[in-house]
């Protein structure tokens, strides 16, 4: 059931139209993703984090995290269902059909950064050359699976970054902005909080206020 619409995007993109889809080059630079899952403090992600992004023609949101914060913020996987229920898709590399994953850098000079296509621009199924949309990005663990419906399925630790302008390239000769040239931000992966965590800062958050109008 919560991946159902997730599972319609792709779908549905999967169906479009075979011819003038937007070109685009998912890279980002060093500190594009950061995370604070595995040792319990924000570092620069190392293999250990996946990233997709979401697009539609129109809207916002604000999410990330920038890279001074104390922590990487989390994200809740109701909230990417909300985005794709608002007219947000997907995104599928047109070329094959499948869905835009990758894992982050490794290498200290780019850890932490995105390179997808070995850094080559491919058409993202379904829009449009030439055209402007908005993007929202995506990170999650990787132990979650490496696709974001697999992350979806699996309640993965998850991160989701600021809304932000891209403009797609009309053919493979264009010149194509990065991620980062086109205002990504970087943005943090958390550990989605369980329930009971939830619970427990709703009694403390209860206990303060009583604490506070006895005083």
């Amino acid at each position: 059931m919560k991946k159902s619409l997730l599972t319609l995007s792709i779908l549905g993109l999967t169906a479009a139209g075979s011819f003038a889809q937007g070109y685009f080059l998912f890279t980002a630079s060093k500190g594009a993703t950061w995370e604070s899952f595995s040792t319990g403090s924000p570092q620069l992600s190392s293999g250990n984090v996946y990233t997709s992004f979401l697009w539609a023609n129109s809207g916002s949101f604000s999410g990330g995290i920038a890279t001074n914060a104390v922590s990487p913020n989390g994200g809740s996987w109701a909230t990417v269902n909300s985005l794709l229920g608002s007219g947000f898709s997907v995104a599928v590399n047109n070329a094959n059909s499948t869905e835009v994953d990758v894992l982050s850098n490794t290498s200290t000079l780019a850890k932490g950064g995105i390179n997808y296509n070995a850094s080559s621009t491919f058409q993202v199924a379904n829009t449009v050359a030439g055209n402007s949309y908005v993007i929202v990005p995506v990170a999650w663990a990787s132990t979650g699976g490496a696709t974001l419906s697999a992350a979806l399925a699996a309640g993965a630790n998850l991160g989701i970054g600021n809304s932000f302008t891209y403009a797609s390239g009309a053919s493979s000769l264009a010149t194509v902005p990065s991620f980062t040239t086109a205002g990504m931000l970087p943005f943090g992966v958390a550990p989605v909080p369980e329930p009971t965590s939830f619970a427990l800062a709703g009694i403390g958050a209860a206990a303060m206020m009583i604490f506070r109008r006895k005083k």
